[in-house]
């Protein structure tokens, strides 16, 4: 009886601490603008997503003088800078524009990074641009999201207008992109953000156009033709001016012919859904 006793005892204590434990590390009582987070996982199925209490609305910064854009992901939001910049200019002449890539790589891993979190604080930017939540290629495996949704959410905090960036498919697997635009869906509807339909121009602009050279020769990044194509997608998002308005601009390297066909067709895929309404 002793040690059924003693047995007891130990339990009931290690129980009682584990409780004290879980609830001195839920809250933050000083800070309540600070999101809460709900089933925080670092593995596991779509089904056990951790969920960001704290959803404000997006911040509207189409319409300003002084566009400042800073993208955050890995090596797909690179050399989009300068085409972003460009197209801004042309289209909306009377404004300023300033592209900044940060990098950082996978969303998870950039949030992990004071110094990647202070570039935002510190930025005054109207615009965030966030490329780079992991995914499975063989569909098998699904990711947490969480950072993510704590980079929509800290941007909309600062004033700032979040865009989710998922990536167009790889060559010849037009499926990946629904695939990813699903993910990035998903993420939109539990924390408001603006979404680019960056795969859903791709496939559009493939049905058409099958023997265009968007993607780069390892089938995997874009080729400069398909950063152009990208690029419209956020000039459209960033400043809600239509792609297909924009005029012939001589210094990118697209034909004329192919800049109207990209603006054309960027405009109507985004003519069927708000980029920055409700998912």
């Amino acid at each position: 009886m002793t040690f059924i006793k003693e047995a007891f005892k130990f339990i009931s204590t290690t129980v009682l601490i584990f409780i004290v434990l879980i609830a001195n590390s839920g809250c933050n009582q000083d800070s309540p603008m600070v999101a809460v987070v709900k089933n925080d996982v670092t593995q596991g199925g779509s089904d056990n997503q951790a969920i960001l209490e704290q959803n404000l609305p997006i911040p509207n910064n189409q319409n300003t003088d002084q566009y400042r854009i800073i993208l955050y992901g890995n090596s797909h939001v690179s050399g989009l800078s300068g085409l972003i910049t460009d197209l801004i200019k042309t289209g909306k002449p009377q404004s300023e524009a300033e592209v900044v890539v940060y990098g950082g790589g996978y969303l998870v891993d950039s949030y992990a990074k004071d110094t990647a979190q202070e570039r935002l604080e510190e930025g005054s930017w109207t615009h965030a641009i966030f490329q780079a939540q992991k995914y499975s290629q063989s569909q098998s495996v699904s990711y947490p999201t969480i950072a993510a949704q704590k980079w929509l959410d800290k941007a909309k905090s600062l004033g700032v207008t979040p865009i989710l960036f998922p990536e167009h498919a790889q060559k010849g697997n037009i499926a990946e992109g629904d695939y990813v635009l699903g993910i990035h869906k998903a993420i939109a509807s539990s924390q408001d953000t603006c979404l680019a339909p960056v795969p859903l121009v791709w496939k559009r602009v493939l049905q058409i156009s099958p023997g265009l050279p968007l993607h780069h020769n390892d089938g995997n990044h874009a080729a400069y033709l398909g950063r152009f194509l990208t690029s419209l997608v956020f000039y459209e998002v960033i400043t809600g001016q239509s792609a297909d308005l924009l005029p012939y601009i001589p210094s990118i390297e697209v034909t004329e012919e192919i800049q109207t066909l990209f603006g054309q067709l960027v405009s109507e895929v985004i003519a069927m859904k708000d980029p920055c309404g409700s998912f």
